[in-house]
Protein backbone atom coordinates (compact mmCIF):
# COMPACT_ATOMS: atom_id res chain seq x y z
CA UNK A 1 0.00 0.00 0.00
CA UNK A 2 1.17 3.51 -0.71
CA UNK A 3 1.51 6.38 1.19
CA UNK A 4 -0.51 9.16 0.54
CA UNK A 5 1.66 12.20 0.29
CA UNK A 6 0.60 14.62 2.71
CA UNK A 7 -0.13 18.03 0.66
CA UNK A 8 -2.45 15.60 -1.57
CA UNK A 9 -4.30 14.53 2.13
CA UNK A 10 -4.42 18.35 2.87
CA UNK A 11 -6.18 19.08 -0.91
CA UNK A 12 -8.48 16.50 0.07
CA UNK A 13 -9.32 17.59 3.37
CA UNK A 14 -8.56 21.39 3.50
CA UNK A 15 -10.19 24.26 3.81
CA UNK A 16 -10.66 24.85 -0.47
CA UNK A 17 -11.85 21.90 -1.15
CA UNK A 18 -14.81 22.69 -2.76
CA UNK A 19 -12.68 24.57 -4.79
CA UNK A 20 -9.89 22.14 -5.46
CA UNK A 21 -12.61 19.61 -6.55
CA UNK A 22 -13.94 22.13 -9.42
CA UNK A 23 -10.83 23.01 -10.27
CA UNK A 24 -9.85 18.79 -10.84
CA UNK A 25 -13.09 18.35 -12.79
CA UNK A 26 -11.31 21.10 -15.30
CA UNK A 27 -8.14 19.85 -14.98
CA UNK A 28 -8.78 15.71 -15.61
CA UNK A 29 -11.09 17.57 -18.99
CA UNK A 30 -7.48 17.33 -20.22
CA UNK A 31 -4.47 19.25 -21.00
CA UNK A 32 -6.58 21.49 -23.84
CA UNK A 33 -8.74 22.39 -21.13
CA UNK A 34 -6.08 24.07 -18.65
CA UNK A 35 -4.87 25.60 -21.84
CA UNK A 36 -8.12 27.31 -23.03
CA UNK A 37 -8.28 28.39 -19.45
CA UNK A 38 -5.00 30.11 -19.21
CA UNK A 39 -5.49 31.70 -22.98
CA UNK A 40 -8.51 32.47 -21.66
CA UNK A 41 -6.83 34.42 -18.63
CA UNK A 42 -5.66 37.76 -19.52
CA UNK A 43 -3.03 39.52 -17.45
CA UNK A 44 -4.11 42.89 -16.14
CA UNK A 45 -1.01 44.23 -17.62
CA UNK A 46 -1.56 43.28 -21.40
CA UNK A 47 1.49 40.96 -21.04
CA UNK A 48 1.61 38.08 -23.58
CA UNK A 49 3.52 35.36 -21.45
CA UNK A 50 3.24 34.16 -18.32
CA UNK A 51 6.49 32.99 -16.30
CA UNK A 52 7.87 31.45 -13.34
CA UNK A 53 10.76 32.13 -11.24
CA UNK A 54 12.09 30.21 -8.33
CA UNK A 55 15.16 29.27 -6.21
CA UNK A 56 16.61 32.07 -3.82
CA UNK A 57 15.50 35.54 -4.63
CA UNK A 58 13.40 33.83 -7.60
CA UNK A 59 17.30 34.23 -9.65
CA UNK A 60 15.96 30.73 -11.76
CA UNK A 61 13.99 30.67 -15.11
CA UNK A 62 11.54 27.64 -14.73
CA UNK A 63 9.37 28.32 -17.98
CA UNK A 64 6.31 29.86 -19.46
CA UNK A 65 2.78 28.89 -17.90
CA UNK A 66 0.76 29.79 -21.01
CA UNK A 67 2.69 29.47 -24.09
CA UNK A 68 2.20 26.60 -26.71
CA UNK A 69 2.79 23.26 -25.54
CA UNK A 70 5.16 23.19 -28.50
CA UNK A 71 7.43 26.14 -27.75
CA UNK A 72 10.52 25.30 -25.80
CA UNK A 73 10.07 27.50 -23.23
CA UNK A 74 6.76 26.30 -21.72
CA UNK A 75 6.24 23.95 -18.52
CA UNK A 76 3.73 21.80 -20.52
CA UNK A 77 6.75 20.56 -23.30
CA UNK A 78 7.44 16.75 -22.26
CA UNK A 79 10.81 16.60 -24.10
CA UNK A 80 11.68 20.58 -22.93
CA UNK A 81 14.10 21.88 -20.28
CA UNK A 82 11.15 23.39 -18.00
CA UNK A 83 8.56 20.34 -18.75
CA UNK A 84 10.77 17.31 -18.72
CA UNK A 85 10.52 15.26 -15.88
CA UNK A 86 14.09 14.49 -15.36
CA UNK A 87 15.24 18.25 -15.58
CA UNK A 88 16.52 20.07 -12.81
CA UNK A 89 14.69 23.58 -13.74
CA UNK A 90 10.86 21.18 -14.36
CA UNK A 91 8.42 21.86 -11.41
CA UNK A 92 7.42 18.01 -12.88
CA UNK A 93 10.42 16.54 -11.57
CA UNK A 94 10.13 15.23 -8.05
CA UNK A 95 13.95 15.26 -7.96
CA UNK A 96 13.65 18.75 -8.28
CA UNK A 97 14.35 21.87 -6.18
CA UNK A 98 11.39 23.01 -7.87
CA UNK A 99 9.09 19.85 -8.15
CA UNK A 100 10.21 17.96 -4.66
CA UNK A 101 8.13 17.04 -2.15
CA UNK A 102 10.54 18.41 0.09
CA UNK A 103 11.99 21.60 -1.16
CA UNK A 104 11.60 24.98 -0.17
CA UNK A 105 11.23 26.39 -3.21
CA UNK A 106 9.10 23.54 -4.91
CA UNK A 107 5.67 24.09 -6.25
CA UNK A 108 4.78 20.23 -5.22
CA UNK A 109 5.91 20.52 -1.50
CA UNK A 110 2.78 21.23 0.83
CA UNK A 111 5.05 23.19 3.88
CA UNK A 112 7.36 25.00 0.64
CA UNK A 113 8.10 28.49 2.12
CA UNK A 114 9.62 29.90 -1.16
CA UNK A 115 7.41 28.42 -4.17
CA UNK A 116 7.91 29.48 -7.38
CA UNK A 117 6.65 32.70 -8.32
CA UNK A 118 3.81 33.88 -11.35
CA UNK A 119 4.81 36.63 -13.00
CA UNK A 120 3.87 37.87 -16.67
CA UNK A 121 6.79 38.94 -19.42
CA UNK A 122 6.62 42.68 -17.72
CA UNK A 123 7.42 41.46 -14.38
CA UNK A 124 3.95 42.00 -12.88
CA UNK A 125 3.68 39.38 -9.89
CA UNK A 126 0.44 37.34 -10.20
CA UNK A 127 1.07 34.79 -7.05
CA UNK A 128 2.53 31.56 -6.43
CA UNK A 129 2.09 28.19 -8.15
CA UNK A 130 2.21 25.84 -5.27
CA UNK A 131 -0.01 23.03 -3.18
CA UNK A 132 1.19 24.92 -0.11
CA UNK A 133 -2.52 26.57 0.60
CA UNK A 134 -0.89 29.30 2.83
CA UNK A 135 0.77 30.62 -0.49
CA UNK A 136 -1.05 33.30 -1.95
CA UNK A 137 -2.08 30.97 -5.01
CA UNK A 138 -2.31 31.26 -8.79
CA UNK A 139 -4.65 33.83 -10.29
CA UNK A 140 -6.76 30.98 -11.86
CA UNK A 141 -8.56 27.84 -10.28
CA UNK A 142 -7.70 25.72 -13.16
CA UNK A 143 -4.19 26.63 -12.92
CA UNK A 144 -4.14 25.36 -9.62
CA UNK A 145 -5.88 22.13 -10.60
CA UNK A 146 -3.03 21.33 -12.52
CA UNK A 147 -0.09 21.70 -10.17
CA UNK A 148 -2.02 19.88 -7.76
CA UNK A 149 -2.66 17.32 -10.71
CA UNK A 150 0.97 17.65 -12.63
CA UNK A 151 2.25 17.18 -8.08
CA UNK A 152 0.44 13.78 -8.01
CA UNK A 153 1.70 12.54 -10.85
CA UNK A 154 4.99 13.24 -10.32
CA UNK A 155 4.53 11.88 -6.82
CA UNK A 156 3.36 8.81 -8.23
CA UNK A 157 6.15 7.97 -10.32
CA UNK A 158 4.20 8.31 -14.16
CA UNK A 159 5.88 11.75 -14.68
CA UNK A 160 5.06 15.16 -15.36
CA UNK A 161 4.35 16.81 -18.45
CA UNK A 162 0.87 18.30 -19.75
CA UNK A 163 -1.84 15.66 -18.61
Amino acid sequence: MRLEEPWLRAARTGARRAALVAGFAVATAGCSAYLQSVALWKPQHGSDEIVLYGGPDHATYLGCVNCSRYDSESVLNTEGPYGRYDSSTSIANPSSAFGSPYSEYSACNLFATDPPIIVDDQGNYYGRLSVNLRQPGPPSDSLQAWIFRLCARAASGSGGGSG
